[in-house]
């Protein structure tokens, strides 16, 4: 599990009800109780988006055209 992952558990509704929801580790289940007790634990966030932004995409490309240079290079062309 990432370290960045929020364990599963009761948490206060995402939707802002006056009752806990279960997050199961990847998404909220349909299931919600009365508050338990008040906890001091954060509602979990939404995963980030995996991929690559612009910068890494723009660092990708470089390497790329490097390496395509270096060959070119190499064969004498």
């Amino acid at each position: 599990m990432p370290s960045d992952a929020v364990l599963p558990g009761w948490y206060p509704d995402p939707e802002g009800k006056p009752a806990e929801r279960y997050w199961d580790g990847n998404s909220w289940s349909e299931q919600t109780r009365p508050f338990a007790h008040l906890q001091n634990r954060p509602a979990p966030q939404p995963p980030k988006n995996i991929g690559m932004d612009g910068a890494e995409i723009g660092i990708l490309v470089g390497v790329i055209v490097l390496i395509i240079l270096i060959a070119l290079a190499g064969t004498g062309i």
